[in-house]
This record gives C-alpha cells, sequence and structure tokens, in this order.
C-alpha cells in the first residue's frame, strides 16, 4: 500500500498498518519508542542543532555526580563487592562482604569522592580504581537508554502531549506539534538504535474518548498529589508558587484540550478551580505568618 509502513504495537503480538500522517487530516499520533544502547551527547547535540532544536531543548549531559554513581555500580558485582553511599553527598564505596561461618564480615575496598568536580579514588591503586576512573570519564560524555527516555517524556510532555496508558509508555501529541517530534526523531535516528514510532490519529470517536481520558487521567493525578502535599502541611513561598504555577498549567492544558477536541470537562475544572484556591489560601496564610 503505497505511503504506509507496518510496525508492532507496544504490547507486541500484533502489526498495524500505519498510515503517513501527512496523507490525511488526522487529530495528532500516538507516538512510543524502544531505546537500545548509549547515545554520545555532543553528537546528539551537534545534529539537534543542524536539525533545528532548540539547544536549551535538548538533553543536559549527566552531572559528574550521576556519572559517579553509575560508574561506581558498574564496578560493583552481586556476588561479593557491595556499592554503597557514604554520607557526604557524590561519595561512595565499594564494600566487601565476606561470609565467616554463621557470620558476615564488612571491608570497605575502596572510596570514591568528587573534589570541585574532580574524582578522587582511595586508594588509587586498587585492583578496579582504573575501571571505575574510566567508566566515570565516559558517563560524563555518554547518554544511557535512562536519560534518553526521560528526555523524550520530558520532550513528549512540553508539546501537549498526554499518555494514552495508566503507566506512560504511549502518548498523543497533537498534529500541530508534531514537527518538533520529527526532528527529534530524526536526531536519534542518526545517531543511535533507539527507535521512535508515529501512528497517525484520525479523529474518531475512539480516538476522541482515548485522548480524553489521558488528560483526565494525567489532570486528576497531578490534582490528587497537591491535594496530599497540601494535606501534609505547611509548604514555603516557593513551593506555594509553584504549585500554583503548575496548577494554572494543568487548566490551560485541559483547555487546549477540550478546544482540540470539541469535548467539555467541567468536572476537571472545578476541581482545578478548588485546587486553585486552597492554593491561594495557603498563599496568604503563609504570608501572614510570615
Amino acid at each position: 500500500m503505497n505511503g504506509t509502513q507496518s510496525v508492532a504495537a507496544p504490547a507486541g503480538g500484533r502489526s498495524f498498518v500505519v498510515v503517513r500522517a501527512e496523507d490525511f487530516q488526522t487529530a495528532g499520533a500516538a507516538v512510543w519508542w524502544e531505546l537500545d544502547g548509549e547515545v554520545p551527547h555532543q553528537v546528539l547535540e551537534g545534529l539537534g542543532e543542524g536539525l533545528g532544536l532548540d539547544p536549551s531543548k535538548l538533553p543536559s549531559k549527566p552531572s559528574a555526580e550521576v556519572a559517579l554513581r553509575r560508574a561506581m555500580q558498574t564496578a560493583g558485582d552481586r556476588r561479593r563487592m557491595m556499592v554503597r553511599p557514604l554520607t557526604k553527598r557524590g561519595a561512595w564505596a565499594l564494600v566487601d562482604e565476606t561470609r565467616q561461618g554463621e557470620d558476615l564480615t564488612y571491608n570497605v575496598e575502596l572510596r570514591a569522592r568528587l573534589e570541585d568536580g574532580q574524582l578522587r579514588l582511595t586508594p588509587d591503586d586498587h585492583p578496579r580504581a582504573a575501571a571505575v576512573a574510566a567508566t566515570f570519564d565516559r558517563a560524563q560524555r555518554w547518554l544511557t537508554a535512562s536519560d534518553i527516555s526521560e528526555w523524550l517524556i520530558a520532550t513528549a510532555r512540553r508539546l501537549k502531549a498526554v499518555p494514552l496508558r495508566d503507566r506512560g509508555g504511549m502518548y498523543f501529541i497533537p498534529q500541530a506539534q508534531l514537527a518538533e517530534w520529527e526532528q527529534v526523531r530524526r536526531a536519534l535516528a542518526a545517531v543511535s538504535d533507539h527507535t521512535l514510532y508515529q501512528m497517525a490519529a484520525l479523529p474518531t470517536a475512539e480516538v476522541i474518548q482515548a485522548v480524553l481520558d489521558g488528560v483526565e487521567r494525567e489532570a486528576q493525578a497531578q490534582i490528587a498529589e497537591m491535594d496530599r502535599e497540601l494535606n501534609e502541611g505547611e509548604m514555603g513561598k516557593r513551593a506555594l508558587a509553584s504549585k500554583a504555577k503548575a496548577c494554572t498549567g494543568a487548566a490551560e492544558k485541559v483547555r487546549y484540550y477540550e478546544g482540540l477536541l470539541g469535548r467539555a470537562l467541567p468536572a476537571l475544572h472545578e476541581r482545578l478551580e478548588g485546587l486553585q484556591a486552597r492554593l491561594a489560601a495557603a498563599a496568604l496564610a503563609n504570608q501572614a505568618n510570615g
């Protein structure tokens, strides 16, 4: 069939014939991905800029603390050499666990810490020290599949996407936002084995309902989380301002999808308005007590 591609659904088993989005008037697209391997940050950054992606919207390099955690976790093993965080942030230890009869003894074999962003290993001649140092250096320059997944989720949300499943993994992106998503797909395809799938979503009653369900599910989860935080106790001025902004953003997203799909969601607006009122009251109380 001209202009189509057969791909597997994320759940596996069946395949679908996916019609190219440009061939039909669509509401948007369902997107999901399969990730395999690591990506060099510098190369992705260069390709992204070449494709017109704003550098601020590309994934950041792993921090030194994240890189050290990953390096130490790689150095450990499941049988006897365990990895444990130390009290100081950005400090880890390899601990040897030895069984002696009915008892276990523990000995710190290697300590790793950051000093002004530089790696310090004690002792530096430990058999695993060189491997930790090499992995630490590489981990600061390469993005893992987890890094890419977090970036894709954040990008999808920034493009007004809504999850189509309870646990995420598949998102609906409105047609007006798909051009930037295509830039992301092209950049990843050029530097990795990661695959981003896209299925055109025709504006049928079933698609509209599925997207509306996603909008409601996402907004209800946000409302429940903010309600929980308000009920747990006092929040500071900055935290309340952040929650108020998030609440406003959720209401704007609901209105966006109401306009896009031609359906009203009055119950959601009622809950969001109630939450906004509670946040405003908490902010006033905080100001009065401050």
